[in-house]
């Protein structure tokens, strides 16, 4: 696993020891970019997103999947990287999001919201997953933010009806 920190690999490290010193079974990932996991936590904050200039990205449902095939097929206290195919900056795929509006939506990069420094490219190296579980994603980019977009249009409409129950 490749940690965003080096404060973070030596917690996870000991946090690993100590659960195999207590007999526990740990598993150890490193995953990143899952589609409607930082997407809605940015819509949920009013657009505000703090996110890498470039990852790996993967919809949360292969990511979820990913982790079950992890508990199942992989070796305690190995460390596994779960990732996907498509690697692509935030300003992309909110291009894509924007294209697949019925509106027009405008943006603007706001330069107090960007990182001073930052890694520009995260791609991990899925391979050892890959070939202990035999894991590969199912859905696209595209897929995923088709996902997203329609769901959030069903949410719009569930409360539009419910506010005109109120």
């Amino acid at each position: 696993m490749v940690p965003s920190s080096g404060l973070q690999g030596l917690g996870e490290a000991h946090g690993a020891g100590r659960c195999r010193e207590a007999g526990l079974r740990v598993l150890i990932t490193g995953g990143q970019g899952f589609l409607g996991g930082w997407l809605q936590a940015a819509l949920c904050q009013g657009g505000h997103s703090v996110c890498v200039p470039s990852s790996s990205e993967l919809d949360v449902r292969d990511a979820m999947r990913a982790y079950w095939e992890a508990i199942v097929y992989c070796k305690p206290g190995e460390v596994y990287n779960i990732g996907g195919e498509t690697s692509m900056t935030v300003g992309e795929v909110l291009e894509r999001l924007v294209s697949l509006s019925d509106s027009k939506i405008p943006t603007q990069q706001d330069s107090t919201l960007l990182r001073p420094v930052d890694v520009t490219l995260q791609i991990p190296d899925t391979e050892k997953f890959r070939e202990t579980t035999g894991w590969a994603p199912k859905y696209s980019i595209d897929q995923s933010l088709r996902f997203l977009i329609d769901h959030w249009r069903e949410m719009a409409k569930r409360v539009k009806y419910d506010m005109a129950l109120s």
